[in-house]
This record gives C-alpha cells, structure tokens and sequence, in this order.
C-alpha cells in the first residue's frame, strides 16, 4: 500500500512540473513578437529599405553620374510630348512606354559637383513627395572628379490628380520667383451649364535650363475663396521668350470634375503671363466642367 501511495504521488507532482513548464513555455513565446502560428510577425525595417507605400508609389527608372545639366533643376512630363523632350535632354530607356493616365516622370538634376559620391533623394508617400540632394559624408572616400547627377523616377498619380513636390532649397534657392498682380479663371459646364468666376492671388516660382522650364505654382482664391487652390509643378518649354504648358491640373480653381488645362504665355525678366484653355478632348470629362483662366506677375 504504501509503495503505491509512493508511485502516484511520483505521478502527480511529474504532471504539475511538466503543466508547469508548458505554462511558462506559452508565455515566453507571447512575449516575443516573431513568433509564427497566430502570433503577428514584426520585424524592424533597416534603414535602407522604403516604405511599403513609398516602394509602390515611386520607382527609378534611370539614374547616373553625367548629365547635361550643370544647374539643380527638375523636369515633370507627364504626357507624351513632354516625355519626348525629355529624352533629348539625358537617354531614357524605360521598360514600357510611360501610361500618363496612371503616372507622372519626373527628373531631377543635381547640377555641377567637384567630386563624385553626391546622389538624389527623391522620397515621400501619397501625401507629400520630397526632393533633394544628398552629399555624401565628410568622411567619405569620392572620386575625384565633376559630376553631375541626375535622377528619373516615376511617380504613381492619377491624370486628374495634380503632382506637388517639396523641393529642397538646393533647387528653390536658384528659382525666380513671381507675384501676381493679376489673376482670373471662369468655369462653364454641369449639367445646368452654370457658370463661375474666380479671382486667384500668390506666387510663381520659376526654375529653368535653356529651353526646358518648370513652374511652381501656389495660388488661392481671393474673397472668400481662399480655399480653393492650385498647387502644382508643371513643365513646359521656353522658346525667344514664349511658354507652352502643355498640362495643367485645374485644381480647386474649376469646379469638378474637369479635364486639365494648357497654357501658353510670355516670360520677361521681370513679367510673366500666361492664359490658360482646356486641355486634349481625349481627357474630356462628360458633363463635367471646363475653363479658361488669365494670369499676371511680376518678378519679386
């Protein structure tokens, strides 16, 4: 009798030791966050990697050490016109040919550096898209030779959506920048063909290589319409003094929906002008809005 007493006493104080031990397993493995099964898998992100988002919405389709540009500028095309023009200015080879309803191209240039290890950043997510550029650290080692680097990426955004780029002083430092002394736009369309006029205030900055010219423009509505807005990077050419913007986002400025705009116009040393239409009739929007626009400034 007591050697079986002596037996299940064994048998019960191994059981507790071993529920014991499992216990202690379960929680040890709660605690840790990359643990299979149904616990969720977190891992820290190195430093190097992008964002999921920023991975999907920005992807480079060429980059290198020499282009022909010796000042900071950027380029935008975004229809095929504008592509081509910027294959004349550093050689593109994309994998396919560029879908504008779906995407943008943009190009940024560096300008002239005294050694090599300089690259481009060109970062951000859906909201807020940055631009600049990157020196490498003092003590790095950097051929010793002039460069100047450029960077292509394209950027996922709807061809009604307009595109706005933070841009680094490196870039904004060398702009011109213009205020208006002017501005009118009138929307026509909808179903009861209403009409409406808006009078716009702000500032254009301007940057540009030779015939290739970008604008930067922020402006809002005046009395009352302040909300309304036009912020966008748009790029064009520049010929004996003559603009031609072959795409701009109407922004808040008409009402929507609304196909984009074109503008053409004069740039002076110290005036600027433009007078804005409708854009290509393959982006019409039906029983949507349309308009036309006007705007004068003045060098600040």
């Amino acid at each position: 009798m007591k050697i079986l007493k002596f037996f299940l006493t064994a048998i019960l104080s191994f059981n507790f030791t071993i529920n014991c031990a499992a216990q202690t397993s379960r929680e040890k493995n709660a605690a840790k966050p990359n643990q299979t099964g149904n616990q969720t898998i977190i891992r820290e992100r190195k430093p190097s990697e992008k964002a999921p988002d920023e991975a999907s919405l920005i992807r480079t389709i060429a980059e290198g050490s020499h282009a022909s540009v010796t000042t900071p500028f950027v380029f935008v095309a975004r229809t095929p016109d504008a592509f081509a023009r910027l294959q004349k200015l550093v050689e593109i080879s994309p994998a396919k040919t560029p879908d504008f309803r779906r995407e943008a191209i943009v190009a940024v240039f560096a300008g002239t550096k005294n050694t090599g290890g300089y690259t481009l950043g060109i970062t951000g997510n859906a909201r807020k898209i940055s631009v600049r550029i990157v020196a490498p650290p003092k003590d790095a080692i950097v051929t010793q030779v002039i460069t100047t680097p450029y960077k292509i990426v394209s950027i996922d955004i709807k061809h009604e959506d307009g595109l706005n780029l933070d841009l680094s002083p490196d870039f904004t430092n060398g702009a011109k920048n213009y205020r208006l002394t002017s501005g009118n736009f009138e929307s026509s369309g909808g179903f009861a063909g209403a009409k409406k006029k808006l009078a716009a205030q702000g500032t254009i900055r301007i940057l540009n290589w030779g015939e290739y010219l970008t604008l930067v423009f922020d402006l809002m509505g005046k009395a009352g319409e302040n909300r309304r807005r036009l912020s966008e990077i748009v790029s064009g050419a520049l010929s004996d003094g003559k603009i031609n913007l072959p795409r701009v986002q109407a922004a808040d400025f008409i009402d929507r929906p609304h196909p984009f705009m074109m503008a053409t116009g004069n740039l002076s040393k110290n005036k600027l002008s433009l007078l804005f239409v409708p854009g290509e009739k393959d982006f019409a929007v039906s029983d949507g809005y349309a308009g036309v626009g006007n705007l004068q400034a003045i060098k600040n």
